[in-house]
């Protein structure tokens, strides 16, 4: 019969083994959901601007590529090291989809294992910094951050996300300049890879807040002075996301972006923002009816949504002060979801879209440690339930990964994926041009003019439909135009609307003229597109442009 100590010894063992079984576990969970992307396509939509037609990412890792991605933005963000990956990955096996999504579900499960991790030393809860790790590594909301190529930006910031917080953690357990130096170059390496991690020193002092108890006294009240303590020790993390968001905010400018005040106001962007909180955490416990686009309701705000989530945000937040002492969990997930999300959540509109699955993948970190965080309180008091939770834990993970899968099944071609959009949303003129775009490299020129038909329907001023209407009636006269000269007319919309400061409508209306002959008016058009195109750092397309200009001079089109 072994003794006593023999018996602790094994348990040692067993409980030392525990988390590497766990971590094991939960990397295969993630490869049974996402090994189906290495059979995956370039979807288009951002996929060519971002990866296939992006001729800077053919120079690879060299001296002229590695200068080229700290000079460029990728679909209107400067994110250098998200660049430097994918020149890596042009270097090594050149840019295909199947590559580029294993590194990605790759950098996606690194994340989840850093985060099991990081909560394990936070809390030294093994079980329930499990939970919230396979929350992360399986919940549908994640899935088009993974499955996506074009965000590479999402999954190799979620990288830096953790180890920023485990660097955090080692600062909290002996304070060196040598470790808060780590925590900061994992703080600006995170911001070079995606932006949004502005909030992460603020999550920084959440997690000081709870579960590190650097805030507060023995007793639960806050300490004034640690706080200004640990404020102050967070100042350079400050200066580095003040720095970011200041680029950030310049490049997506610059790219044409940010959407402007007079065509979506302050007032109609609170609202949609609003009613964007209640619709996260709606997906987020019920994730059913997920799209690649959300189109933004522009001139029609859900008020009603928008008190609804308000009616949330305040209910959850008075609660969660008034539980700050017995429980701070609910405090700290609660803001970690609510603040991560501020810089998405549509105050300054980037895009067109209302919301986006992809702007889930760190807040839902904190939401989840609500419900998992009260889970673990019941089996403690209640020891007779432990089996009911982690058989309840276990089903909500199954059925987490089953929809997951199937999401992930969306995500194979540009025509599944944009038409999934469209069944499950209403009204949505951008997944219909985008989605025509993909008919027409295809060779479906009948259907791809029908769907920017449509959506021109929807929204009589989405310059990329008239734009591409116009390009394909023009290059393809079996097409039949609506009305004589509705080419033109859509080409020289598509000019008005962009106000000239995009060179492709100038370009598509220097075809059309000079396919009516007008060759003169054509080679000056194609000429201040080739300006414009100069202007914005497109040496390819302007180059283009100009050749256009010669030929139109010598009265040809081909």
């Amino acid at each position: 019969m072994p003794s006593e100590a023999a018996r602790s010894e094994t348990r040692a063992r067993g409980s030392s083994r525990l988390p590497l079984l766990l971590g094991v576990g939960l990397l295969l969970a993630i490869a049974a959901v996402y090994a189906q992307v290495s059979g995956h396509g370039f979807v288009r939509f951002d996929d060519s601007e971002a990866i296939t037609a992006n001729a800077g990412l053919r120079a690879g890792l060299s001296a002229r590529g590695i200068a080229w991605a700290w000079q460029t933005t990728l679909v209107a963000n400067w994110i250098p090291l998200t660049v430097l990956s994918l020149l890596a990955d042009a270097q090594i096996h050149g840019l295909t989809a199947r590559w580029i999504l294993l590194e990605n579900v790759t950098l996606h499960a690194l994340s989840t294992l850093l985060l099991f991790h990081a909560f394990r030393r936070m809390t030294g809860a093994v079980w329930r910094s499990a939970a919230v790790a396979a929350v992360f590594a399986l919940h549908p909301l994640h899935v088009e951050s993974v499955a996506w190529a074009a965000l590479r930006k999402d999954t190799l910031s979620g990288v830096f996300f953790m180890l920023t917080l485990i660097a955090h953690v080692r600062f909290v357990e002996r304070r060196s300049l040598g470790r808060q130096a780590i925590v900061a170059l994992c703080l600006a390496a995170g911001l070079l890879s995606k932006p949004t991690l502005v909030t992460l020193p603020c999550v920084l002092m959440l997690v000081d807040f709870w579960p590190l108890g650097r805030l507060t006294r023995p007793d639960g009240t806050l300490d004034a002075a640690a706080l200004r303590s640990a404020a102050l020790e967070k100042t350079p993390l400050f200066v580095l996301v003040a720095l970011a968001g200041v680029a950030s905010v310049l490049a997506q400018s610059a790219a044409g972006a940010t959407v402007a005040a007079v065509s979506f106001p302050l007032q109609d962007r609170v609202v949609n923002a609003l009613a964007a909180y209640l619709d996260y955490l709606g997906t987020s416990i019920w994730p059913s009816g997920l799209a690649a686009f959300y189109p933004a309701s522009v001139g029609e705000p859900r008020l009603g949504a928008a008190l609804a989530g308000l009616a949330v945000l305040a209910g959850v937040s008075f609660v969660a002060l008034r539980e700050r002492r017995a429980r701070p969990w609910i405090l700290v997930g609660w803001l970690w979801f609510a603040g991560m999300l501020v810089p998405m959540i549509g105050l300054v509109q980037v895009g067109s879209q209302s919301r986006a699955d992809r702007y889930m993948y760190l807040p839902l970190i904190g939401l989840s440690i609500l419900p998992i965080w009260a889970a673990g309180e019941l089996a403690a008091r209640r020891p007779g339930l432990r089996g009911v939770v982690a058989g309840v834990g276990a089903a909500i993970l199954v059925a987490l990964s089953m929809v997951s899968f199937r999401q992930v099944g969306y995500w194979r071609d540009g025509v599944t994926l944009l038409e999934r959009a469209l069944a499950v949303t209403r009204d949505n003129p951008v997944v219909r041009a985008n989605l025509a775009a993909v008919l027409e490299e295809q060779g479906r020129f009948a259907d791809a003019a029908s769907q920017l038909r449509a959506a021109l329907r929807l929204d009589p001023h989405l310059v990329p439909a008239m734009n591409n209407l116009a390009w394909l009636l023009a290059t393809h006269p079996s097409l039949p135009e609506a009305t004589p000269g509705e080419a033109l007319d859509l080409a020289r919309r598509a000019v008005v609307d962009s106000a000239g400061a995009s060179p492709n409508p100038l370009y598509t209306l220097s075809l059309v003229l000079a396919r009516s002959g007008r060759f003169v008016e054509a080679a000056q058009t194609a000429a201040r597109g080739a300006a414009v195109a100069r202007s914005l750092g497109d040496e390819r397309l302007a180059r283009e442009l100009d050749a256009r200009v010669a030929r139109y001079r010598q009265g040809r089109i081909d």
